[in-house]
């Protein structure tokens, strides 16, 4: 096999020797020796056994070079049971792999019958499972020496007798945490020769490291690809999965002309009930709808999540029909209750729905107008379906036409603000102004706040939106001051949102400086959804506002959440009746009872409570004999701008004076 001549004309080499009983791998020297008139005499020929070593340095050459070129596993351990075969040929070696359910899978054992290799696979290890599978079971060597009467081998003996193997010999393989994920079996034709076991043991104890790098490395390959292409929490295909396997789909129908459907599904309230029930149940939620989403379909289909509490389906050869009865379906089991550590949760989910082809020819088109149809179905309450349609796409368009604009708007100071009255009800005196954004577009004029607002929240505008609304009204409020016009204070809105920077307290603190105002002048409105924001900054944010002296009002109140127990913990001085209950008092004694409830509340709590939406004397005399002090509406002024306020003022004054002279 390899052999060598050194300078004293010894022979080195190394060959596979057939001996009486075994084959083994000899290190022969031959030195020749001479007589003094160097005369050749006679060879010492040694012969040293080094099978095991050989066997090892080939191993490992081969091996370690298969993997390097990215030879398949199977391959692999071909490798291994070849060079166990050619070293003892009455060895017929096998290697077999354990999965994480205990399942036994054929991968490598070039000497035996495919179809008794294929027979192996999916018998679940257990204590009487032939050599390999009580082996793996219990975590040891098993030696049976006459597979005809061992127990072991009850139930599948009828498979391998008939091949002439009377005897097995099967050792685990552990990886690096000590788990089983494989064997290596011998079988052997003839029962074990003792002066053999040694050399057997030998062999093993040569292989079983190799067949332990191997598995790892297999199964880190493994590892690797599941966290490339498969999302870790619910098993299902990741984005880059979906998209590869829904080409080919889409290849499939276009060569087919078949239909396709594409689902984008999204879970109602989802956001709620991870912030209320904590990360641990909200990923096992996904996983358990994960579960559902799998079980519910053909297994043509593809599905797989996209982020967060998303995910997509696709539905080959599916009908616009076939798809809605699909969705109804889907949507039933969805609504089942879950059990997560003693709580039960019921689901929902919005879901968009895109066709091939009419709405897209690739996935990245159908995901996005699947993503669309799903918005509009979440606008339309929880637990609905829609279908894509183009009037949708115009809306989007239209929608982040807004979007960019009004980015435009904010940075080029093409918004203006509004300020509403605000009276007292005793003295008829102002009592301040709340201030209101405008905007007014040059393309399609005046757009309601209604419609601006939300927009700058979903597009992450509203923070900066809210710090240029306190900026401006401050500024204002000074010029005012400056010009002789006397307003006692001024209210700004504030978005949630806002009160999750560290810094809010001190940009307040800068402005007033700035425009030389006290703190006391200024009101910042928050709405009652605060009272839902689990962000960490939010109430320490508010307790600093109002160590500063600056008031805080609580907007829309009796429309939201109204907890009594976290108003108590707010620092707001004031809250202001939504105009809700306002707009029925002439007419409805619920709305009355409820309005004086909600006086009490207030005087309870020492608050000063502004009626809203105030637009007829009716609602105002009710509103004043309950007792209110404050209120705003289109009864007294729809907000102003700037320039118009001192006028309304005046006029406002000398009307006031002259109702208080007529009243005497």
């Amino acid at each position: 096999n390899k052999s060598e001549l050194n300078e004293n004309n010894t022979i080195i080499c190394e060959e596979l020797v057939v001996g009486k009983t075994r084959r083994y791998w000899a290190k022969i020297i031959k030195k020749p020796v001479f007589d003094p008139d160097n005369n050749w005499k006679y060879t010492i020929i040694t012969f040293t056994d080094i099978s095991i070593t050989k066997l090892r340095e080939t191993l490992q050459h081969k091996v370690l070079d298969a993997m390097s070129k990215e030879f398949p596993l199977s391959e692999i351990l071909d490798i291994i049971c070849n060079e166990v075969e050619l070293l003892a040929p009455e060895i017929t070696a096998s290697i077999i792999e354990v999965n994480a359910q205990g399942q036994l899978h054929s991968l490598s054992a070039p000497s035996l019958p495919d179809a008794y290799s294929a027979s192996l696979n999916g018998i679940h290890i257990g204590p009487y499972v032939g050599s390999c599978g009580t082996a793996a079971w219990r975590s040891r060597p098993v030696i049976v020496d006459d597979i005809a009467t061992d127990p072991l081998w009850d139930n599948y003996r009828a498979a391998i007798l008939p091949l002439g193997y009377v005897a097995c010999w099967s050792t685990p393989i552990f990886n690096n945490q000590h788990q089983v994920v494989g064997t290596l079996a011998f079988y052997l034709k003839k029962a074990r020769d003792l002066e053999l076991e040694n050399l057997h043991q030998q062999i093993i104890d040569a292989c079983s490291n190799l067949c332990s790098l191997t598995f790892e490395r297999e199964h880190t390959k493994q590892r690797i690809r599941q966290l490339a292409f498969y999302d870790e929490l619910t098993g299902l295909p990741n984005r880059s999965l979906l998209l590869a396997k829904s080409d080919q789909v889409i290849s499939s129908s276009i060569r087919n002309d078949d239909p396709l459907a594409v689902l984008y599904i999204d879970l109602d309230r989802f956001k709620m009930i991870n912030e209320s029930y904590g990360h641990f149940v909200g990923d096992e939620l996904l996983s358990q709808i994960a579960i559902r989403l799998k079980k519910n379909l053909r297994s043509v289909d593809i599905v797989g999540r996209l982020s967060g509490d998303e995910f997509a389906i696709i539905l080959p050869e599916c009908s616009h029909q076939q798809a809605q009865l699909m969705i109804e379906e889907l949507q039933i089991h969805l609504a089942e209750p879950i059990n997560i550590n003693h709580s039960i949760l019921k689901m929902s989910a919005s879901i968009g729905v895109a066709m091939f082809p009419t709405d897209g020819r690739d996935i990245e088109t159908l995901l996005h107008r699947a993503d669309i149809a799903m918005d509009q179905a979440k606008n339309n309450g929880r637990s609905q379906f829609c279908f894509f349609s183009h009037e949708m796409n115009e809306l989007l368009q239209s929608h982040l036409k807004l979007e960019n604009d009004l980015r435009h708007a904010l940075l080029n100071h093409q918004l203006h603000l509004h300020y509403q009255p605000q009276i007292d009800l005793v003295t008829g005196s102002l009592y301040g102004v709340e201030a209101l954004a405008r905007w007014t577009h040059p393309e399609f004029g005046e757009i309601s706040p209604e419609r601006f607002i939300p927009i700058a929240e979903e597009c992450g505008l509203i923070t900066e939106f809210g710090y240029w609304v306190l900026q401006e009204s401050c500024r204002q409020l000074a010029d005012w001051r400056a010009q002789g016009i006397n307003i006692p204070s001024i209210s700004v809105n504030l978005s949630p949102t806002s009160f999750h920077c560290i810094r809010l307290p001190n940009t307040i603190l800068d402005i007033l400086n700035l425009y030389h105002l006290k703190p006391q002048e200024l009101t910042i409105e928050l709405t009652e959804s605060v009272l839902l924001d689990n962000h960490p900054c939010t109430m320490k944010i508010l307790h600093e506002i109002h160590a500063l002296a600056v008031h805080l009002s609580m907007d829309d109140f009796g429309t939201g959440y109204s907890s009594l127990s976290y108003l108590r913990r707010l620092p707001i001085s004031e809250f202001k009746l939504d105009r809700s209950f306002v707009a029925d008092l002439e007419y409805d004694e619920v709305a009355q009872a409820l309005s004086r409830a909600i006086l009490s509340i207030g005087k309870t709590l020492e608050l000063t409570i502004v009626a809203e939406g105030v637009e007829t004397a009716e609602q105002h005399q009710i509103l004043y004999q309950q007792g209110y002090t404050v209120a705003q509406g289109y009864l007294f002024s729809r907000p102003l701008p700037a320039n118009a306020l001192k006028a309304w003022l005046d006029e406002w004054n000398i009307s006031w004076q002259n109702k208080q002279m007529k009243d005497v």
